[in-house]
């Protein structure tokens, strides 16, 4: 019983935590990285994926989005956030349409 407690506790600190890299290689135009931010913000606002993110309010996701073009090459456009609200995946979409 004790370990299935520690468990739950576990469970409740964090569901899942989300990372998503955002390609910005040189094989990646304007026009394709607009739309990976596009898409990523899209997805944000979805009342589906607001849904899913939102399911289990006591077992909250965490959300982490950088760009990458290479192991040496890195920017964290949204450090990590624990996600409590469908306000806090709109907040997180308007900032990386906000990204340059």
């Amino acid at each position: 019983m004790i370990l299935a407690s520690s468990t739950l506790g576990a469970l409740a600190a964090c569901r899942q935590a989300l990372s998503l890299g955002l390609d910005v290689s040189g094989s990646v135009d304007r026009v394709e990285y607009v739309q990976q931010i596009n898409g990523v913000a899209a997805a944000l606002n979805d009342p589906e994926v607001q849904k899913a993110f939102l399911s289990m309010p006591d077992a909250r996701v965490r959300l982490h989005v950088y760009e990458w073009a290479g192991s040496a090459s890195k920017r964290v456009l949204i450090p990590w956030q624990e996600i409590a609200s469908a306000e806090d995946l709109v907040s997180v979409a308007e900032r990386l349409l906000q990204t340059d």
